[in-house]
């Protein structure tokens, strides 16, 4: 009688025990979900924003499908979407951005003048009398773009080039905050230049390890005076908590004795 009651007292504190490693769980799921509700709600209002002279931020959204947040009209986004579905890839990251000027560039550039002879012919059918013109060559160097050109006078003629300067360098970053969201920084080598974040998305899943990781196996062993313990065991870990079955046996004077239960660990102070 003895027996029957200590083995339904075991199954009662076995069937809490899981029931409440359940709702650990379940729990952390739905204040997960709620969180990155909250989070994309937030991210969906936010706008780039310049922390501080040059470096822009935004926040970037916790999505597990970020081919469906891309622009499907841009020819060279479907070119990249193919190219990953057919190496098998997984998005791990994307972020667009648009380079503009911060504001419009007023600047004096280096001239000089030339007088040059007419060849008394606007057109090969136009005869006009022949008289000097004047020409006036100009250059500015605006970073990691420069202007050439030239006018000529009477009759009026232009011509204008854009040279390529410096290489221009846009650096993203994207950092996990402490709450657990994204964010991205953007910042360019020009100061003249304003970068405006558009899609920014991160896929966490892509970084989570496969499942048999938080598998583990347990080994026990204890003595005392009337006999040695030994114990085995398998842990499966869910959020914060560790849980599996877990067998004993006693070897004694008179033999050995077997047992069967169940292990759980819980952590409440892990961050994940």
């Amino acid at each position: 009688m003895k027996l029957t009651f200590l083995s339904f007292l075991l199954i009662v504190v076995l069937t809490l025990t899981g029931a409440w490693a359940v709702h650990l769980y379940l729990e952390g799921r739905s204040q997960g979900s709620q969180i990155v509700s909250l989070q994309e709600s937030l991210v969906s209002k936010d706008k780039t924003i310049e922390e501080q002279k040059g470096v822009y931020a935004k926040l970037a959204a916790d999505s597990a499908n970020i081919s469906a947040l891309l622009d499907k009209q841009d020819l060279q986004i479907k070119e990249l979407q193919r190219q990953v579905s057919q190496s098998g890839e997984k998005l791990l990251a994307a972020n667009s951005v648009t380079i503009g000027f911060q504001r419009k560039i007023d600047a004096d550039a280096k001239a000089k003048q030339t007088d040059i002879k007419s060849s008394g012919k606007l057109a090969d059918f136009i005869p006009i009398p022949a008289h000097k013109r004047e020409r006036v060559d100009f250059s500015r160097d605006f970073g990691f773009v420069g202007v050439d050109g030239y006018t000529i006078t009477d009759p009026a003629e232009a011509h204008l080039s854009l040279v390529p300067g410096k290489p221009l360098k846009v650096s993203l970053v994207i950092s996990e905050q402490r709450d657990g969201s994204w964010k991205t920084y953007a910042t360019s080598s020009d100061n003249d230049v304003s970068v405006d974040i558009g899609l920014s998305a991160v896929n966490r899943n892509v970084l989570a390890p496969p499942w048999y990781t938080n598998l583990g196996f347990r080994a026990e062993l204890g003595g005392g005076y009337y006999g040695a313990l030994v114990g085995l065991g398998v842990d499966y870990t869910i959020g914060q908590v560790e849980l599996g079955p877990s067998a004993w046996t006693t070897v004694q004077s008179n033999g050995a004795h077997f047992f069967f239960g169940a292990d759980v660990i819980w952590r409440p102070f892990e961050r994940h």
